[in-house]
């Protein structure tokens, strides 16, 4: 969580979305909606860019405050047991949205 913050703080904390950071951050994001573009030509593209925001949003918060939820067992994201189940998680979050 201590780099993920270091990283996004100006974006999430100063709303400076042109910083270094939140420039990186949205050039990723950018570049998976394209490659999620060309994998799912029948989605809306503003619909997957919804999706893809949404699922994503999670995933940040999760990672800006880990212990906020208090998940239990593999949920947490503390050992790499965790890290997967929760990446496996949000990618059937993505999919079920999807609907395809």
């Amino acid at each position: 969580p201590g780099i993920s913050t270091a990283h996004l703080y100006k974006v999430v904390v100063e709303k400076d979305y042109q910083s270094i950071g939140g420039q990186l951050f949205m050039d990723v994001f950018e570049r998976i909606l394209t490659r999620s573009a060309a994998a799912f030509p029948e989605v809306d593209p503003v619909r997957l860019r919804l999706i893809q925001a949404s699922v994503i949003s999670a995933i940040l918060f999760m990672m800006l405050a880990p212990g906020y939820f208090n998940l239990a067992g593999e949920a947490r994201h503390g050992c790499p047991e965790g890290r997967r189940a929760l990446a496996e998680h949000f990618t059937r979050m993505y999919y079920a949205a999807l609907n395809v």
